[in-house]
């Protein structure tokens, strides 16, 4: 159960960095496509959320870890470029 709670928080902390990203991107287009990786991620926690309730776990909705929103804090004064290879670290756990 632990693992499926670690997988959540990931997915968690990277809805909220790449939610971030775009609200901070002047380019729309790239915007967009952080606007859609976090609606992925989103998902992805949806779907472990689900998993930890059939494990008989009660699922609450973590905050996103103060690492991610330290990332984002940098993100937001820095610019994006900044934490982005942080931020595709995270897809690899």
């Amino acid at each position: 159960m632990d693992t499926s709670l670690d997988n959540l928080r990931h997915e968690i902390d990277s809805t909220y960095l790449y939610e971030t990203l775009a609200s901070i991107e002047k380019d729309p287009s790239l915007a967009e496509v952080y606007r859609r990786l976090a609606s992925v991620e989103r998902r992805h926690a949806e779907q472990w959320t689900a998993r930890l309730q059939q494990q008989g776990a009660a699922a609450p909705v973590p905050a996103p870890s103060p690492r991610a929103r330290l990332l984002a804090w940098l993100a937001r004064r820095l610019g994006p470029a900044v934490i982005l290879p942080t931020a595709a670290s995270l897809e690899q756990v």
